[in-house]
């Protein structure tokens, strides 16, 4: 792209993302994604220099049309694309970024508390396994956990 600093690369970009690109929140893994896909790879390959990200080849659907390519960036990467040209977005895709941020940052936390969650009743159920409460059986029903996870659980404690 020539002698240009980042601040003019990511306003270049967003530009681009603006009309061509996709902020998403993978379904079920809460992985952030930043996706484009166009048949002019040179663009691609400046987007990916500026963010990272992964270029793929597109089957083409038909026989006649031009090659295509995606390029995905993702995780850490994705998040730090979504931030950086945030401010240099319209409206409608400010709002797609800071859903996709939001719900991110809620996983995030919910990961913490459930965490402390699933330590919290480890603690429990191995106390009450150690103290003749129920056997693994018993207290893996109770609990609504694996007789294989208890069974590991009380391992790492005699460790």
């Amino acid at each position: 792209m020539g002698d240009v600093n980042r601040t003019e690369e990511i306003i270049w970009a967003a530009g681009l993302l603006e009309g061509e690109g996709s902020f998403l929140l993978q379904t079920g893994t809460y992985y952030l994604k930043v996706q484009v896909q166009m048949t002019d790879l040179d663009v691609l390959e400046s987007i990916q220099r500026i963010f990272g990200g992964n270029i793929h080849p597109i089957t083409k659907r038909r026989e006649h049309w031009k090659d295509a390519w995606v390029l995905n960036i993702s995780g850490s990467t994705a998040y730090t694309c979504m931030v950086e040209i945030r401010p240099y977005m319209h409206s409608r895709r400010t709002k797609q970024i800071d859903l996709a941020l939001s719900a991110r940052k809620e996983y995030e936390e919910n990961k913490v508390i459930n965490a402390e969650i699933k330590n919290s009743l480890k603690k429990k159920i191995v106390e009450e396994y150690i103290n003749g409460k129920g056997s693994i059986r018993f207290l893996a029903k109770k609990h609504g956990v694996g007789r294989g996870a208890i069974h590991n659980w009380i391992l790492e404690l005699k460790k």
